[in-house]
């Protein structure tokens, strides 16, 4: 089903400008946070964690390692929240009975079976790993690498918080400039790209390093080409001023009915859709464009058609909808719909109201 091209006004553009710059505050914050409170503290508790000695023979303190023996009575699988979590069930000698979340699958959990001896590691009154047979496997309690999840979102959040910045200045830009190129905002989806790819290396980073000193610079590294990379294309695109379209018109053979708008001070802006025939062009709110049309006179005069900009009061859910610039008398009009269909719009219009040269 096709779906109308409909209206925006001033105030929803000065809106997304407000909403894209207090999220991208809000997230880049949120950065902040993740990486100078939780990660400290992961870290720190990762260090204590491996620095723990064994604890005296009849000792009860939490900040040594206890190791206690305990008997495996099951193994499960269970899918929470899109992830597969992996349970292992076992009873220590004086019959507490526990059912652990482990990291992975092996090699402990993959080896034993119900009856099997293990030996379970305290520490700090938790579980931390399980051992059997000379493999020892980290539990979801253990803190060692518990940093990388953290860091994971605080290194990837600035590059989200980066696309709703650049979003909110590319939109203000566009407001007040009168460059075409900055008003179409051709830019901003590669500043906008580069952002989504600078937030997945702060992602991925934490989990292809050995520790945190690593993933920084290897998230600073990569980050570092890309913005080369950014302001190479940015430089490249700079350079186009040119916003106008060739386009050959094409005369309809039969009715043609598709998504389009028409904007302007005219009694026959509006719709949602447009129908276009041999000779005659109309806008309706009708998808099927049998009712509710109002035609587009022959005196309407096309200037130009071009990309469509920022601060045009339209959202197109169309990918690449194109505006047709057109004037009727003094009065500007502008025709919205999609790039395949613009050949129609051209060619239902009065030959001598095309102005556009064939591409």
């Amino acid at each position: 089903m096709s779906h109308p091209i409909v209206t925006r006004s001033p105030g929803q553009i000065r809106g997304s400008i407000v909403a894209s710059a207090a999220l991208g505050l809000a997230l880049a914050i949120a950065a902040a946070v993740l990486l100078l409170v939780p990660v400290p503290r992961a870290l720190h508790e990762q260090r204590a964690f491996a620095a723990a000695a064994e604890c005296p023979a009849n000792s009860g303190s939490g900040d040594c390692l206890r190791r206690m023996p305990a008997t495996v009575t099951g193994t499960d699988s269970e899918y929470v929240h899109k992830t597969t979590v992996h349970w292992l069930s076992l009873t220590e000698r004086n019959g507490t009975a526990h059912r652990l979340a482990m990291r992975n699958t092996g090699p402990v959990y993959s080896s034993v079976s119900p009856g099997d001896r293990v030996t379970v590691t305290y520490w700090r009154g938790r579980i931390r790993s399980v051992g059997f047979h000379g493999w020892r496997q980290a539990t979801a309690e253990n803190p060692a690498g518990r940093y990388r999840t953290w860091s994971a979102a605080g290194l990837g959040l600035p590059g989200l918080a980066g696309v709703f910045l650049w979003c909110a200045h590319a939109l203000r830009r566009a407001w007040h400039s009168p460059d075409p190129a900055v008003r179409r905002g051709r830019r901003m989806y590669v500043p906008v790209t580069a952002a989504l790819v600078i937030g997945g290396i702060g992602c991925i980073a934490p989990f292809v390093t050995s520790n945190l000193s690593a993933a920084l610079q290897l998230t600073a590294l990569c980050d570092a080409l890309v913005l080369v990379v950014t302001a190479a294309v940015m430089f490249l695109l700079g350079r186009r001023t040119s916003d106008s379209l060739a386009v050959t018109p094409r005369t309809p053979e039969r009715e043609e009915r598709f998504p389009g708008l028409v904007i302007g001070q005219v009694p026959y802006a509006g719709g949602g859709f447009l129908v276009a025939a041999p000779g005659q062009l109309a806008v309706t709110i009708d998808p099927d464009g049998r009712i509710l049309r109002k035609p587009l006179p022959r005196t309407l005069l096309v200037e130009r058609v071009r990309h469509l900009y920022l601060t045009d009061p339209v959202d197109a859910p169309q990918r690449g909808s194109r505006v047709i610039e057109c004037r009727d008398g003094e009065q500007q009009v502008l025709i919205v719909t999609g790039k395949k269909n613009v050949p129609w719009v051209l060619g239902a219009l009065a030959p001598e109201a095309v102005r556009t040269a064939a591409e």
